[in-house]
């Protein structure tokens, strides 16, 4: 989300949204890492800080909604004059490596965190360090039972999304490097369905992956 172009009131200024409730589970990890992924932190909860991580992280997601956009709306509303570089995507047709993703759904809640370390010292440096990163008009925290630290969000925040349309394979093939019948593949953007064309989910995992590997790669956060 950070790294938006153009909002919806620009370039679809008339497209319609449903939203619903929607429930997303919550998990259990033993690395307060998935803590400053989720956060965007990384420099506060980096993998393998000594004596800091904690021994069990329960994230939970409250007041959970999803924002849906249905693909006819997206293409018949569409400013073409003032958003050009999305009328290949949603034409389905043959576009670059730089095309803009389009968001079909997106997943609003709030974050509910408990870190449980080794002692109440920790723990009360933990949010100390925490809270001096983090704007306290936006999070709550505490400390509970001498050392659990409890984290959670006052408004809702964006948490996830999903592309309305994903690269799909149009023309061409790659059979090896040096092969003399071997042709160079083009792309163009289909509607994401994948109930249909379970295929795409390897797109949306290689996405995930891309995302999560420059997260950990990008020492300056």
């Amino acid at each position: 989300m950070s790294h938006l172009l153009f909002g919806g009131d620009r370039c679809f200024p008339r497209l319609k949204i449903r939203s619903s409730p929607y429930a997303i589970p919550s998990f259990r990890s033993n690395n307060d890492a998935s803590v400053g992924f989720l956060f965007r932190l990384k420099k506060l909860f980096e993998i393998g800080a000594s004596g800091k991580q904690a021994e069990i992280v329960d994230i939970n997601f409250d007041d959970v909604e999803e924002q849906i956009v249905s693909e006819y709306d997206l293409k018949t509303t569409l400013n073409r004059t003032e958003c050009r570089d999305l009328v290949s995507v949603v034409s389905s047709k043959p576009v670059g490596d730089r095309a803009p993703v389009v968001i079909g759904r997106l997943y609003t809640g709030k974050r509910r965190i408990s870190l449980n370390y080794d002692d109440s010292a920790t723990a009360t440096a933990r949010l100390s360090e925490f809270l001096s990163y983090t704007p306290a008009v936006n999070v709550t925290g505490a400390v509970g039972f001498g050392k659990i630290v409890s984290i959670a969000d006052r408004e809702p925040v964006a948490l996830a999304f999903l592309p309305a349309f994903v690269p799909a394979r149009t023309a061409g093939s790659v059979l090896g490097e040096g092969a003399s019948n071997s042709q160079s593949s083009t792309f163009g953007w289909a509607p994401l369905d994948l109930a249909k064309t379970p295929s795409q989910r390897s797109a949306l995992e290689e996405l995930t992956t891309q995302v999560f590997q420059d997260w950990l790669l990008d020492a300056g956060r």
